[in-house]
């Protein structure tokens, strides 16, 4: 009697057990194919039209001011016919040193980078020229990425050195009306909402035998 008992309680431990990782791994799959529809879910984009005169964010870290300054300097003809915005100490070494018209920022590290992020995704920011140092860590340095990522998710125009500024500045569209392509994020946020976004929740689970 007790052998024949025990044989039950081993078969109902195997057979609970079989279950729960059906479960799991019906879990996962929906929460894999959850995430699968959202990726390849189709964005709308719109477009936003460029007047004449751009706005252009200038930044650069420490070790790179100088090397903005010489690129400002020989540009300063072009950028003279565009609205400039800079953090506040590499906003105020070129306007002392070239006499530009420069709106100023709080600097890169008194929350800078977060305000010219802002006014990207506010569509007052046109265009980032960003010289900033590979080689040397900031502690700010996650503001930065998060800087990036807003200026590729609104598709304005970046450059990060003074190689890639000057192929930007050749274009004709840069003295030029023009039209920037960016995935309308109010449409797509409003239809998520109406979707009842969220992963599916994971079914309570007994504790194992």
């Amino acid at each position: 009697m007790n052998a024949l008992t025990g044989y039950k309680r081993r078969n109902a431990r195997s057979a609970t057990v079989t279950c729960l990782r059906r479960r799991r791994a019906w879990w996962h799959g929906q929460v894999r194919r959850f995430h699968r529809d959202k990726v390849t879910e189709e964005m709308e984009h719109t477009t936003v039209a460029l007047k004449l005169r751009k706005c252009i964010a200038l930044v650069a870290h420490d070790h790179k001011k100088e090397d903005l300054l010489e690129w400002v300097q020989f540009n300063a003809k072009v950028l003279a016919q565009q609205d400039i915005v800079s953090t506040g100490t590499t906003g105020s070494l070129l306007e002392r040193e070239l006499g530009l018209s420069i709106r100023k920022l709080q600097s890169d590290p008194l929350v800078g980078d977060h305000q010219v992020g802002r006014r990207i995704s506010e569509g007052a920011v046109d265009m980032l020229i960003f010289f900033w140092d590979p080689l040397v860590p900031t502690p700010h340095d996650p503001d930065v990425k998060a800087l990036l990522r807003i200026a590729v998710a609104w598709n304005i125009p970046v450059a990060f050195n003074e190689a890639s500024a000057d192929f930007v500045f050749s274009s004709p569209l840069i003295g030029g009306e023009c039209e920037r392509v960016i995935p309308d994020y109010q449409e797509y946020l409003t239809r998520a909402a109406f979707a009842g976004a969220g992963p599916p929740i994971e079914p309570p689970l007994r504790r194992e035998l």
